[in-house]
């Protein structure tokens, strides 16, 4: 037992392993919804909705207690609710270093070496490897914004304090207690998984193979189920009428769920597409802590080894197998899938600044002033990289995506585009142009449950085309159903291409430049177009049978521009990329049609915009000297 005393200086370090990530956290929280899902969770959890795949059941009802608390812009309780997660994960990470420090205590050898093993030490040396983690960039980042991440962040620093715990103490309680989070971490992501081996490993390092520890396996099975059994919340709310991705009420749209299947293309495509993500990530770890933490863990490394080789095969196989498994899944935010990482550089990060203090018989002072001086590196400079207080990227997009189109307009999207993620909360949570018709070409193709989503929010849309979104809804569900290898696919593809055809006969319809690009020019929607032409208009292509002129009005689009080189940013922040080129493509689409139409002074407006943009792009620079020597030629 700790004196009082000793108590009261553990609490206050305790305090500062969560205040000030929290402080840093705040400053840096998104204002409103951000990149990929945080609109479509912000909904799920405001609505009490079913996200896309695994659906991560207990994340939305934790949004949802934080919502009931909410003020001004809705997601931003639930922003910050996830800073609050992260800085909880720092809490318990402080106590998973002073847990392992305690444990090896008796291990260490040397002259005058325990006066370094006292809880000021050990809290010193607790506080700032927490600080290494909480100030990490991935781990900052998920810390900012509305996703699954910090939650999961939040979980593993549970699971590993906990299983510490029981193995050193050989707890009947906390082998209950791990295994019921570990259920619940399965419900907020799948990825949990990545952890197994090295749980896997301490559990038989310590307890060892045998009746007992087998028996004891079996019977976690009970706790572990229990804590899956959030996943009962996808059965009470799969009839919702906001959104209900698969409609999880058989045991097939459950299973498809749970699993993620939707997403298992991604898994283990190739061998080149391994290395391409291992490339990526050798390339971004040392720059989540800006190097200088690093060089302490790698010291750490052997010092842990040399106190403990079960620990220091613990933290390798956590680290390995993670780099393992996340190499093979091939996703565009891809860091976040690295979360065990930063974890055990921060538990290296200790044992560095642990064997520095004992080899050059630093006081407790002067190592604090160098754990200071370390952390400043990645503080400052992951400050500026994770920074989203002024983040209104995704807010401009979906303003300037929707607010250029006339009333009750239909636009047509691909993939998991960006527009349509942030059109969940924009046109549901704050009634935004919610007569815009956001349809979702990679959705339809591939989801029966969106024809019932489109049915229930966008409603005289789908009754305009009642008849061929039933005929087409018939077709997939039967290709679902099917075996595949097997399934004579025509009256599927004759149906989509009659459900296109309607929907332009009766509606506005408009397509953003990806879509065009990739499915309007060869592909099955190619005969359904070609009497249509498609005429640059705002962010999108206008499908018009008109061949005059169509004035677009000459938007004012409104967005944020970083002052950095766009080789930089394409690697920083790929989505504030694509939407930038989104922005830069459409500007040179609308001046390459006004030059058709011999309006060169406003395609010369629009060319500069796009220059102004990126100005490293070429293609702006060439137009804009095709169309002077185009002026002059017409002088």
């Amino acid at each position: 037992m700790l004196p009082t005393k000793d108590k009261g200086y553990r609490l206050i370090f305790r305090l500062l392993s969560f205040i000030l990530p929290l402080c840093f956290y705040i400053f840096t929280l998104a204002p409103t919804i951000s990149y990929t899902d945080s609109g479509e969770l912000a909904l799920a959890c405001i609505k009490l909705a079913i996200a896309h795949p695994t659906g991560y059941p207990l994340f939305t009802i934790l949004g949802k207690v934080f919502y009931l608390f909410h003020f001004g812009e809705e997601a931003y309780i639930l922003n910050l609710m996830c800073a609050i997660f992260s800085a909880f994960a720092t809490v318990f990470f402080f106590n998973i270093i002073i847990l392992l420090l305690n444990n090896i205590k008796s291990k260490a050898q040397g002259k005058n070496i325990h006066k370094y093993f006292n809880d000021l030490t050990f809290n010193i040396i607790g506080l700032f490897s927490s600080f290494v983690l909480a100030f990490s960039r991935t781990f900052w980042d998920s810390a900012n914004s509305i996703e699954v991440w910090s939650l999961h962040n939040l979980f593993i620093a549970l699971l590993l304090y906990i299983l510490i715990k029981a193995v050193t103490q050989s707890s009947e309680k906390y082998y209950l207690l791990f295994a019921y989070i570990l259920g619940l971490s399965f419900t907020n992501h799948l990825s949990t998984i990545f952890a197994l081996t090295g749980f896997i490993y301490l559990y038989f390092a310590y307890e060892g193979i045998g009746k007992i520890s087998l028996r004891r396996l079996f019977l976690l099975l009970i706790p572990f189920i229990a804590g899956l059994s959030v996943y009962i919340y996808l059965i009470i709310r799969a009839n919702n009428n906001i959104i209900s991705w698969i409609y999880p009420l058989d045991f097939y749209n459950l299973y498809y769920h749970i699993t993620g299947k939707h997403f298992s293309g991604l898994m283990f495509k190739s061998f080149k597409s391994s290395i391409g993500m291992l490339t990526n990530f050798l390339e971004f770890f040392p720059k989540e802590y800006f190097y200088v933490p690093l060089l302490i863990s790698i010291i750490g490394i052997f010092y842990l080894g040399k106190l403990s080789k079960r620990y220091l095969l613990f933290t390798v196989l956590l680290f390995v197998f993670n780099v393992i498994l996340a190499i093979n899944y091939e996703i565009l935010d891809f860091e976040n899938y690295y979360y065990l990482t930063p974890f055990c550089v921060a538990i290296w990060f200790a044992f560095g600044i642990l064997y520095l203090m004992i080899k050059f018989n630093l006081r407790t002072f002067i190592v604090t002033v160098i754990s200071i001086i370390i952390l400043l590196f990645p503080v400052t400079q992951n400050y500026s990289k994770v920074d989203e207080s002024n983040n209104y990227v995704i807010r401009d997009y979906y303003m300037n995506f929707v607010s250029y189109v006339p009333e009750n307009s239909v636009v047509v999207t691909e993939g998991m585009d960006v527009a349509m993620l942030a059109s969940f909360y924009y046109q549901i949570i704050k009634g935004i142009r919610p007569d815009v018709v956001i349809f979702n070409d990679n959705l339809v193709a591939t989801s029966p449950w969106y024809i019932k989503f489109i049915e229930l929010h966008y409603k005289n849309f789908y009754e305009k085309s009642k008849n061929e979104f039933e005929l087409y809804l018939k077709n997939i569900l039967d290709y679902h159903y099917s075996n595949k290898k097997n399934f004579d696919n025509r009256n599927l593809i004759s149906s989509y291409a009659s459900l296109y055809k309607s929907i332009l006969e009766k509606n506005d319809v408009y397509f953003t430049q990806e879509f065009t690009r990739k499915y309007l020019t060869n592909s099955v929607l190619t005969p359904v177009v070609k009497d249509y032409n498609l005429v640059p208009y705002g962010l999108f292509f206008k499908a018009t049978r008109d061949s005059n002129f169509i004035d677009d009005g000459n938007p004012e689009f409104n967005y944020q521009i970083k002052e950095k080189p766009i080789e930089k940013l394409i690697k920083e922040d790929p989505f504030y990329t694509i939407i930038i080129y989104a922005y830069y493509n459409s500007y040179l689409s609308r001046a390459n049609y006004l030059i058709q139409n011999q309006k060169y002074e406003q395609a010369e407006q629009l060319i500069k915009k796009a220059d102004k943009l990126i100005p490293e792009e070429y293609k702006a620079k060439q137009m804009l000297n095709n169309l002077n020597q185009l002026k002059n030629r017409n002088k």
